[in-house]
């Protein structure tokens, strides 16, 4: 039986509690763990939470990470190698597949202006989509802006039809899909 994990930043948290507030939303027939840290960087609070993930030893891995990452120093070509390094890191490790979710659009950013950031968001994701085709999924295709975000304009929202319930519907379907590749 394969075995599945979600691994990110605080995004991943936010699935997880809407996951176990509504179990029947989406069964997972194996076993799934979610590893999420908030405020997680591809250099931050990273390793601890990579542990955890290689102790589990999933088959595959859906990734949602690197929006902590930029920057106004960012360039797009530097986020999409960071988050193809975190990915190969990932199968180095043994976990034979990993799907990496876009990175999401913000309302609200840190220490960057929300268009400059989204700017460079848009084109790392065109890059990442560029390199891994199918293994990259657009999460913005159906977390839509900002209708299905929390109040923070940064986090999927928890309401019966808002981000938590897009993304985890999106992501399931993806799991499934790869275990079957």
């Amino acid at each position: 039986m394969p075995r599945l994990a979600i691994f990110g930043s605080s995004h991943v948290l936010h699935l997880e509690s809407f996951w176990r507030e509504n179990p029947r939303s989406f069964r997972f027939d194996c076993p799934v763990q979610f590893i999420g840290r908030s405020g997680m960087r591809m250099d931050k609070k990273f390793d601890g939470a990579f542990k955890e993930l290689v102790a589990f030893d999933p088959d595959v891995c859906f990734l949602i990470i690197a929006g902590n990452d930029i920057k106004k120093s960012s360039t797009p070509l530097d986020i999409a190698l960071k988050v193809m390094a975190v990915r190969r890191k990932m199968m180095d490790a043994g976990i034979k597949k990993v799907i990496v979710g876009s990175i999401e659009m913000r309302g609200r950013t840190r220490g960057i202006a929300p268009c400059v950031y989204n700017k460079i968001r848009r084109k790392a994701n065109k890059k990442l989509l560029g390199f891994l085709g199918r293994w990259c999924v657009d999460l913005n295709k159906v977390w839509k802006f900002p209708s299905h975000y929390a109040a923070d304009e940064v986090h999927p929202s928890a309401t019966k039809n808002g981000g938590c319930k897009k993304l985890l519907k999106l992501i399931h379907g993806c799991l499934t899909w790869a275990i079957h590749q």
